[in-house]
């Protein structure tokens, strides 16, 4: 029998506390997903290029754990009431973990073989409202990291596209250029 009653109009957003508890209590275990506008998103699951690119930038990030920082491989980022999404790569200043999942972040990294659309739309206006200052987005199929920098409340003033051939820095390390080529992979 199908209900007479419109599911739309009376669905309300998951909140990241709720969300939180139900990390906590296991409901949540075995399933590959992240909160976004209170809504479970599941993950793309991850092939060698995306795992290759996140290896590549964690080895030459390594020397920011000397400077104050860690670096945190897809874990959750508490980056507003309705959102806790799990960025690829985050660098955060160091902090005791047991504090909580930090809500904002130096840089924010997330690789995308086919989540651009997600990444480079929603994502990108999250990470500027939390105050990421520095968002990058490895596009692994045009082969290409696209920076976001400057952000503001409907998302980052700038945006540069880099290609192979081309190095960037992270804001809070200029010394630690990142070649393109070594990120996005072989042609």
């Amino acid at each position: 029998m199908a209900l007479d009653i419109d599911i739309a109009a009376n669905l309300r957003p998951l909140l990241r506390s709720e969300y939180d508890e139900l990390v906590e209590t296991g409901a949540l275990e075995g399933a590959r997903v992240e909160l976004l506008q209170g809504v479970l998103v599941e993950v793309t699951p991850q092939g060698v290029p995306h795992t290759a690119a996140l290896v590549t930038l964690h080895r030459m990030f390594a020397p920011l754990l000397q400077r104050g920082y860690d670096l945190r491989v897809q874990f959750p980022l508490a980056a507003g009431p309705a959102d806790e999404p799990e960025p690829d790569l985050a660098v955060v200043e160091a902090r005791d973990p047991w504090e909580g999942h930090p809500s904002t972040a130096a840089l924010v990294v997330e690789a995308a073989y086919s989540s651009q659309r997600m990444d480079l739309g929603y994502k990108a206006r999250l990470y500027a409202s939390a105050g990421v200052p520095d968002y990058w987005v490895v596009d692994l199929a045009a082969r290409r990291v696209l920076v976001h920098r400057e952000p503001g409340a409907d998302g980052y003033a700038a945006v540069h596209v880099l290609v192979p051939g081309e190095t960037v820095a992270p804001l809070v390390a200029p010394d630690l250029a990142v070649e393109v080529a070594r990120v996005v992979g072989r042609a």
